[in-house]
């Protein structure tokens, strides 16, 4: 038996599950840079939360796109991508708040980037998905009629 590997490009990951892994990784880090600070081995802005939730968003943002060329069903991944991000959006900025001690103003220009941030995502997910459509239309035209 031929079996061909898969790469994890192919796979249909659910946006639910990627941002629960981003989420992980970066409360990850952040409590390793709260131990790291606490140590004395490094100083630690207390803004650095503030930075790894906002860096796990981005993160997260690109590999959502990247991941939905693979999945069928584009419209349940669609709302399913809007709503992880938002809840990531939603967890990171709660966490790095209470992490920190800092509001979202205190920390610096972080209102801003959850603008950006969200904004830029919207178009990269709505590119991804144009990319898409156009490819299966191609690919369509490109068959031979039977």
């Amino acid at each position: 038996m031929n079996v061909k590997p898969q790469s994890i490009f192919e796979k249909q990951i659910s946006p639910f599950k990627q941002a629960a892994t981003v989420f992980g990784l970066v409360v990850f880090a952040i409590l390793v840079s709260k131990a790291v600070g606490a140590s004395d081995v490094s100083a630690v802005r207390e803004s650095f939360p503030w930075e790894m939730a906002y860096s796990g968003l981005l993160f997260f943002a690109i590999f959502n796109c990247i991941f939905s060329f693979s999945y069928e069903d584009q419209n349940a991944y669609w709302w399913q991508s809007l709503l992880s991000f938002a809840l990531l959006g939603i967890c990171g900025i709660l966490f790095a708040w209470w992490l920190s001690g800092l509001s979202m103003d205190e920390a610096g220009s972080y209102r801003w980037m959850a603008i950006l941030f969200t904004f830029s995502y919207l178009v990269m997910l709505t590119m991804c998905r144009a990319m898409r459509s156009i490819l299966n239309w191609a690919q369509k035209q490109g068959r031979p009629k039977q």
